[in-house]
């Protein structure tokens, strides 16, 4: 079956978030947690070097439900399930359909850094790549100066494969190393009410 004739749900839940595809108008949500955490986020998040106006924000999340829809990218929004709030943004990524294979990715805004958010987020993102869409493979790549991202994976179990060295740029263009964590399996990962 091509991966565009694949029934995926509008959402995944977990006790205390909404993770959705973008939708049309999800610019301004978008742009405002950008904003609010733009110097937070620098280092870390190659879409962070400048701030983006309210209408590439827009495009970012139309660009994001159509390559949904075609299955070639699963840009996907965090928001809090009790208040509605637009929290932070994650996905399934760099998709190899053969495998399957995905890699997690995350960003969180940074008034809600430190909450469990993220960790919630990525245990329902490993329980959705391997239940619903049938992986072989999970990975989470990070910036190895990047502490707190960092302790997810290893906390989450996922295993430390090994550090990339030089093989992308920070946002000054600077050349960086990536740690590399994957998943073969959901055996250990921590329990989680995760549907969808």
């Amino acid at each position: 079956m091509w991966p565009i004739l694949l029934d995926l749900p509008d959402q995944i839940l977990t006790p205390r978030l909404i993770i959705r595809h973008p939708l049309q108008g999800d610019g301004a949500m978008v742009n405002e947690a950008i904003k609010e955490s733009l110097e937070y986020l620098r280092p870390w998040v190659p879409f962070a070097k400048t701030m983006p106006t309210v209408e590439e924000s827009e495009e970012v999340a139309r660009r994001g439900l159509a390559r949904w829809i075609l299955r070639e990218d699963m840009l996907l929004w965090i928001i809090d399930r009790e208040t509605g709030l637009f929290l932070g943004g994650t996905g399934l990524h760099r998709i190899n359909w053969d495998v399957p294979s995905f890699e997690i990715g995350y960003w969180i805004r940074k008034n809600y850094e430190g909450r469990g958010f993220v960790t919630e987020n990525v245990i329902a993102l490993t329980h959705f790549a391997f239940e619903a869409l049938s992986a072989k493979r999970v990975e989470i790549k990070i910036d190895p100066a990047n502490a707190k991202s960092l302790a997810i994976p290893r906390r989450l179990g996922y295993t430390e494969e090994g550090i990339l060295r030089r093989n992308s740029v920070n946002c000054d263009n600077e050349p960086r190393d990536t740690v590399v964590f994957s998943r073969t399996t959901l055996y250990g990962l921590p329990d989680l009410d995760v549907r969808w």
